[in-house]
C-alpha cells in the first residue's frame, strides 16, 4: 500500500472471498480507513503476475509486479497508465525505497532509479552481474534471482544501502552489501556488517526501515537461535566493524 495525493492505494487485494492479485483499490480523499469496493483499478489483468509493491513520486504511482513495473499517472481526476517496463520487477516491498530524487529498487539485474520521467540502472558501466560473469567475483553484483534483497535510503549521507538477501543465510567470503553515493555516483562494497556480532556463520536479517531522523534500522538474529540476546535491532553507520564468522 501507499498514500498518494491524499488517497490510500492498496494492491493485491481480496474481495468477497476472491483474491485479485493484479487489482488495486483506493480510498476517498483524506479517508484512508475507507476502501469502497467499487473504487478498484485494474491496470494489467490476467498476465500471470501479481502486485508485489507500490510507491509514489511526483504524481506517479509505481506499481511493481514480479516481472514488470507500471507507471500510473494520478495527477488528474482519473488514473491512467503512462508507461510499462518489462523484466525489472520485484518479489517484495523491501526491494523498493523512496528518496528525495526518486524511487529506487533492486533485483538481480541491478539497482534501478525512477526520477519521475525515466528509469536508469545505477550499476550500468560500474558493476557486473552474475549473468555476465564466468564466476562470482568480489567486484560484482552478486544478487541472484532466488535472493530477496533489501534497499534503504540514508538521509544524513545521501546514500542507498543494499543487502543481498533478507532470508536466513550464511556469511560469505565476498561482500554482499553495497552502498551507492548520490554525490559521487560511486559504489562501495561492504562485508559482514549486517549480521549479529557473533562468530556464528548463519544469520537472519530483516528489511530496512527509517526512524524519525532518516537513519536506517534493521533487525538481525543468529539463524534459528532461541537465545534472545542474539536477536537485536541495529542502527546503520559507516564505521568499520570486526565481525568474523564461523565456517563458510
Amino acid at each position: 500500500s501507499v498514500v498518494a495525493n491524499n488517497k490510500l492505494y492498496v494492491g493485491n487485494i481480496k474481495q468477497n472471498g476472491t483474491v485479485f492479485g493484479d487489482r488495486m483499490i483506493k480510498s476517498p480523499i483524506g479517508k484512508y480507513n475507507l476502501l469502497p469496493s467499487t473504487n478498484f483499478i485494474d491496470v494489467a489483468v490476467n498476465d500471470g503476475d501479481e502486485i508485489t509493491a507500490l510507491e509514489f513520486y511526483k504524481d506517479k504511482l509505481l506499481q511493481f509486479k514480479k516481472r514488470k513495473v507500471f507507471v500510473i499517472n494520478t495527477s488528474g481526476d482519473y488514473e491512467f497508465l503512462e508507461d510499462t517496463f518489462d523484466n525489472i520487477g520485484v518479489q517484495r516491498q523491501c526491494q523498493v525505497t523512496k528518496t528525495p530524487i526518486g524511487i529506487a529498487w533492486v533485483n538481480s539485474g541491478g539497482c534501478f532509479m525512477y526520477d519521475g520521467e525515466k528509469i536508469m540502472n545505477l550499476i550500468d558501466g560500474k558493476l557486473g552481474t552474475e549473468e555476465f560473469q564466468t564466476q562470482i567475483a568480489s567486484n560484482n553484483w552478486v544478487i541472484s534471482d532466488s535472493d530477496i534483497p533489501a534497499i534503504g535510503y540514508i538521509k544524513s549521507t545521501k546514500k542507498l544501502l543494499v543487502a543481498k538477501d533478507v532470508e536466513s543465510h550464511s556469511i560469505h567470503t565476498i561482500p554482499t552489501m553495497w552502498q551507492y553515493d548520490f554525490i559521487s555516483q560511486g559504489w562501495a562494497f561492504i562485508q559482514r556488517k549486517q549480521k549479529v556480532q557473533t562468530a556464528d556463520a548463519i544469520f537472519a536479517p530483516s528489511n530496512f526501515i527509517n526512524d524519525e531522523n532518516g537513519d536506517i534500522l534493521w533487525y538481525s538474529s543468529v539463524g534459528g537461535h532461541a537465545n534472545p540476546d542474539l536477536h537485536n535491532i541495529y542502527k546503520w553507520n559507516d564505521s568499520p566493524v570486526t565481525n568474523v564468522g564461523g565456517s563458510i
